[in-house]
């Protein structure tokens, strides 16, 4: 590859995830939101902006993510979501990205609008629709820690 060239993006859905598989947003502080009377949880927009990845459930337990990378993830909280509500609610594509401190293909990409970006900017539809998919009331595994 060239220099300051972008790798080609992927030809194809990666159906190495299987349908229904749930997937583990790691939760930074930062894009997390407590609601006022403390009765709701949030994340912000912000969770689902750049290059987003994700975990496979099935792939790692809650110990995995707060030992990797020398517990870089052990005060993130874990927002679960389904690979079908990604893939149909929001048309992105999950692809499996080798990163070596995770097992094998337990790291997954977002990439936007059938695989054209695996950046997702504010100004895309995806990141509002991701954003409402993770505060549905039923996704968060566990809270960030303070």
């Amino acid at each position: 590859m060239a220099a300051g060239a972008s790798p080609a993006a992927p030809a194809q859905d990666d159906w190495r995830i299987k349908p229904g598989e749930t997937l583990w947003r790691l939760l930074d502080r930062n894009w997390y939101r407590v609601l006022p009377g403390n009765t709701h949880s949030s994340v912000i927009i912000d969770t689902f902006l750049d290059e987003v990845s994700l975990i496979r459930k099935t792939l790692v337990s809650e110990r995995w993510v707060d030992l990797v990378k020398g517990g870089r993830f052990a005060n993130h909280g874990i927002i679960e979501l389904s690979e079908r509500e990604i893939r149909a609610i929001s048309g992105c594509w999950l692809i499996v990205s080798a990163d070596s401190d995770w097992p094998n293909d337990a790291h997954v990409l977002i990439y936007r609008d059938y695989g054209k970006s695996k950046r997702l900017r504010l100004r895309h539809p995806e990141p509002p629709i991701l954003t409402s998919l993770a505060n549905d009331g039923r996704s968060f595994l566990r809270p960030p820690k303070p």
